[in-house]
Order: C-alpha cells, then structure tokens, then sequence
C-alpha cells in the first residue's frame, strides 16, 4: 500500500475493551483476516500527515485537544460494508454528536492558521480489516458504546504502530 507520508497524527473514538473484545469475536466468526489489531480499532474524526513529523506538531495538535468541550455521546454502528481495501462498521443513522465534535476540532484546526491541508474528515465507520470484500452490506445487531475520551493518536504509517499521546475526558451528560 502506497503512502504519501510517514507520520499522522490522527484524533479518535476507541471502543472500551469489553467493546473492542467483543468485536474481536464477532470477526473472528465472520473469517476476516488482515484484521486491525483490537487495541488499535477506532474511529477517526480528523487526522495530519506529515513527512516527517515537525517537532512543533505534537504540542499544537494537544493545545487543538486541550480546548475541547463536549458531552459524551453513544455511537452505533449497525452496517458491515465492504470494499476494496476495506472491511468496516458504519451507522445507518447520523451520529449528530460525532459531527459535532469533527466540526469543533476543524474549527480549532483552522484558527491554527498552520495546517494548509488535512484530509477530508471521514465519515463515521469502524475499521476491522484490511481485505478486499467489495460489494459487502449488511445490517448486523447493534454494536454501541458511550463515547467518554476523545484520542490524539501518532501512526507511523505502514509499519503498525500506534501511539496514544493525548487523551481528553469528554463531560458527562446532565440530568
């Protein structure tokens, strides 16, 4: 797989372990290979390539994480989808807070005034595999958890490796 750099930094969901090792299992019996590592499965709100990392990235990006402020939310994922490269969950609804908290992190992003690019936000979808399953879509049972820690997340793209170097509680909801 070709890639245009060798850093990205990346803000994420990631399931609570009982969540993650649920998942886990629910792939193992739909024959997956190629699969995400159980402790890497997140979801991406944002991410920053970079080719190499600047040392001035780390400390911004945190300070981008540092001004959040958002209530915890669930998220629900309800469709396998195939495609080419790519084996994932998506929701069949849209998880407002999910954008709403991509749109609070881009708009602090572009106060930064120093990213001239970062990717396109995704749309909401879990990763389990990397394998080609095109044309792969089917409802399955609801796999949710209470979102309760936003990530700031380092991969050193194409060797595996994850690095959690940021993490900020999200507030619980009132009443």
């Amino acid at each position: 797989m070709f890639h245009d750099c060798s850093d990205r930094l990346f803000f994420a969901l990631r399931p609570p372990q009982p969540v993650a090792a649920h998942i886990d299992f629910e792939r193992n019996l739909l024959g997956l290979r190629k699969l995400v590592r159980t402790e890497y499965l997140h979801s991406t709100l944002c991410s920053f390539d970079f080719d190499p990392l600047p040392t001035w990235a780390i400390p911004l990006i945190q300070r981008i994480g540092d001004h959040v402020e958002a209530q915890q939310f669930w998220v629900a994922w309800d469709h396998l989808i195939g495609s080419n490269e790519s084996v994932l969950f998506k929701p069949s609804r849209r998880i407002s807070a999910f954008y709403d908290l991509r749109q609070q992190l881009m708009r602090y992003v572009d106060r930064s005034g120093l990213f001239e690019k970062v990717g396109r936000p995704p749309e909401p979808h879990l990763t389990l595999a990397y394998q080609r399953c095109h044309g792969l879509d089917q409802p399955i049972d609801i796999v949710s958890w209470l979102v309760e820690e936003l990530y700031l997340i380092h991969s050193e793209v194409g060797f595996g490796l994850h690095t959690v170097i940021g993490c900020w509680p999200l507030r619980p909801r009132s009443g």
